[in-house]
């Protein structure tokens, strides 16, 4: 077992925590600065701009954390001659790097920049650099506190390259985690546009994701919550009659939708339950550990958010008649919707029968229900 990996510091065990908890490349930076010896040490991503490497992400130690202000003012990008792609022209990567390989003796650039790091408190140097698939690197920086003589040896670059790979990975990690976690913020985000909150549960009620709306609506809720990480009702009948629901999806059999409150109260929850499989997602399904179950909820008077603009241009409706078609699925009648345009009840009516011919439905419900599980239409209506 390597020295590393069989190291009682568990070095291996913080990197590989920073993915999750991007905070700890600070306490694992620290680590690697007390393995090697070093003052300061940071992880940097670059990427080629011209003929510079331009910085775009970077992990710090706590000394360079407390000092980022001086130390950024000192090591301009623009002005640090380390990154002058030139400067380390043909030289392969996986390698540590010293100044020495880096400048021509008596370099007046590596002069102004050794008297640059003096004054923060920076002395001798030793890098390591890994290169991604999409042509950015990804370095490991070390320096030497200026009151100490000594060098980086032999152990700290065996240490050095040994510890690249890991942190490569680790920045990995930490980037598909950071996209997985955009690509939930935005799905939960077009979710709640469709008005509909959903919780994914396991068997005994657990609720292992929900998106925002559903949060909101047991929230407002004075009959069901969650509690502990669980979905509970506050009556007993409730309660068994979710848990029969859950129950018979998991099961693979059909069952009718559970309404939480009076059905005829405007507080009333409509409550559909499937699992991933049933939904055909079978990918899903092997995924998630254990048995799921998706619930969806939606407020039993609830109205959808559509706007006359979406309308008009999804199912070429006129200006007019768009207007009347999201009067009439936000539950106004004809007769209102004269009054409150001004218009005769006559002139409302041939707009009415010029929507249907349009949109090809043959009575007024059968519009509102087209035109309000329209998902583009409520889509484009926020």
């Amino acid at each position: 077992m390597s020295e590393l990996v069989g190291s009682a510091d568990h070095l291996l065990t913080d990197l590989y925590a920073c993915p999750l908890d991007p905070a700890k490349w600070q306490s694992t930076l620290d680590r690697i600065s007390h393995r090697t010896g070093a003052h300061s040490a940071v992880v940097q991503l670059l990427s080629p701009d011209g003929h510079w490497m331009r910085q775009r992400w970077l992990a710090r130690d706590s000394l360079s954390t407390t000092n980022a202000a001086a130390h950024d003012a000192h090591l301009d990008q623009a002005q640090n001659p380390r990154l002058d792609m030139r400067m380390r022209m043909g030289r392969p990567t996986g390698h540590v790097v010293r100044d020495s390989d880096i400048f021509a003796a008596d370099c007046p650039r590596q002069r102004r920049l050794k008297s640059q790091l003096a004054e923060i408190g920076l002395g001798n140097y030793a890098g390591i650099g890994s290169e991604l698939s999409d042509g950015r690197y990804l370095s490991l920086v070390l320096h030497r506190s200026i009151d100490d003589p000594c060098d980086f040896d032999r152990a700290d670059e065996a240490f050095m390259i040994e510890i690249m790979p890991h942190i490569a990975q680790s920045f990995h990690l930490s980037e598909a985690m950071g996209r997985i976690g955009a690509e939930s913020a935005v799905l939960n985000r077009l979710v709640d546009r469709f008005e509909t909150g959903v919780l994914l549960c396991d068997a005994s009620m657990g609720v292992r994701w929900s998106n925002r709306l559903a949060e909101r609506m047991i929230d407002d809720s004075a009959l069901i919550a969650v509690s502990d990480g669980r979905l509970r009702a506050r009556r007993p009948e409730t309660m068994r009659r979710i848990e029969a629901l859950i129950a018979a999806a998991l099961a693979g059999r059909r069952s009718d939708p559970v309404v939480i409150g009076d059905a005829g109260s405007e507080d009333a929850l409509h409550l559909v339950a499937a699992t991933p499989g049933s939904l055909d997602i079978d990918d899903l399904a092997s995924a998630i550990t254990g048995p799921s179950v998706a619930l969806t909820l939606s407020r039993a008077h609830s109205t959808p958010r559509l706007s006359a603009e979406a309308v008009q241009i999804l199912f070429g409706v006129a200006p007019a008649e768009a207007r009347l078609t999201v009067a009439l699925c936000g539950g106004l009648s004809l007769d209102d919707y004269a009054q409150s345009r001004g218009v005769s009840i006559g002139t409302v009516r041939t707009q009415l029968k010029r929507v249907l011919a349009k949109t090809d439905t043959r009575r007024q419900s059968e519009l509102v229900a087209r035109v309000s599980n329209c998902f583009a239409a409520r889509l484009c209506s926020y």
